[in-house]
């Protein structure tokens, strides 16, 4: 039997406009056991093709992030987010100059060697959704960023939203992907579709089945699990949303005298997430019983793992479903007795 794996991406700071979110350390050390990879907001690209250290990475437990993940033999594979604190004014500055892109992967690999978290066993991409006109030169940033890293002996991943036939036009080529990429994190929060969910069921069985079709290796894809809750204030408006903790969104259930409920479908397809009226407003949470269907994906499907989206936010459930999800089933063996010759009457 195959390992089952399970990223972690610990992003340390607050997220959520109005509802804080701790940090996920804590989470994240319970949980040493059942974590092979930690991967954390690494660097931000500047306009001269360097990346600079993410703000996240001053915080007293991610400069002993790679000491916990070292002791606790996880991989320690930070993200590259282009597109993190800016406009993506700098990213367009590297792309439309090949003279800063082979800065930008040469400042890459003193990022993930010489830095002070190193040294990285590997990069993950985040891939921006860009204008047409940049999205080949993106392409072809990545390749350069590919052989850079695996020259050095690193991985290379991309994360990615998970994408449908009917999407491609507008998204990163699944063709370079399946041809650069060690492992490919594809991710599904759909709320632009209705019911707003965080991940759509079907459509995350689309994107799967895409990602393959394309040629990406089952054992690269990792299936992303956003287990945080998203919170819809206003029935009517599904542009202002907050990612809140489980906590977070049992109070405002509790708060308002609701209730939460099973959602197995709607016109759109399959849903299998939890959804609760609240106000004028409403929830969608995911926990143990929404992360086992993905988990049933992971392994319909023979894809290489999970990565789990900042730990803290989620239910201990979802690490309950993890932990059995891990554990290899133990075969049913028939009770051995002696026979009785009243057994054959």
């Amino acid at each position: 039997m195959m390992a089952k794996l399970i990223q972690t991406f610990l992003r340390l700071t607050a997220i959520g406009g109005d509802y804080p979110v701790p940090t996920s350390e804590a989470s994240y050390l319970a949980h040493q056991a059942l974590i092979d990879e930690v991967c954390i907001l690494g660097g931000a690209l500047a306009s001269d093709g360097t990346w600079s250290q993410a703000p996240a990475l001053q915080e007293p437990f991610a400069q002993s992030l790679l000491g916990h993940a070292t002791g606790a033999g996880q991989r320690y594979t930070p993200f590259l987010n282009p597109g993190h604190g800016s406009d993506k004014t700098a990213i367009h500055a590297v792309l439309d100059d090949p003279a800063l892109q082979q800065a930008a992967a040469d400042d890459m690999l003193a990022l993930a060697t010489t830095r002070f978290d190193a040294p990285w066993q590997g990069v993950v991409y985040d891939a921006l959704h860009l204008e047409a006109g940049y999205m080949g030169k993106q392409e072809q940033f990545l390749r350069l960023l590919s052989y850079t890293a695996q020259s050095a002996g690193l991985s290379f991943g991309v994360s990615h939203p998970g994408t449908r036939p009917e999407d491609e036009s507008t998204w990163l080529s699944l063709d370079t992907i399946a041809q650069i990429a060690d492992v490919y994190d594809c991710y599904f929060y759909g709320w632009w579709l209705a019911p707003c969910s965080i991940g759509p069921y079907w459509w995350v069985v689309q994107g799967i089945e895409n990602a393959l079709k394309h040629g990406i290796p089952a054992r690269r894809i990792y299936l992303g699990i956003p287990n945080y809750a998203r919170y819809y204030p206003a029935s009517n408006d599904y542009t202002t949303a907050y990612d809140i903790t489980y906590d977070q969104a049992m109070q405002i259930v509790h708060d308002n005298n609701s209730f939460v409920q099973w959602i197995e479908s709607d016109e759109t397809g399959l849903i299998r997430e939890k959804y609760a009226d609240v106000g004028q407003g409403h929830i969608w949470i995911s926990d143990g019983d929404t992360v086992r269907h993905r988990l049933e994906l992971v392994d319909h499907y023979s894809l290489g793992g999970v990565m789990l989206f900042i730990p803290g936010m989620g239910a201990e459930s979802v690490w309950d479903a993890i932990a059995e999800w891990k554990t290899p089933a133990t075969p049913d063996v028939p009770e051995v007795r002696a026979s009785n010759p009243t057994d054959f009457f």
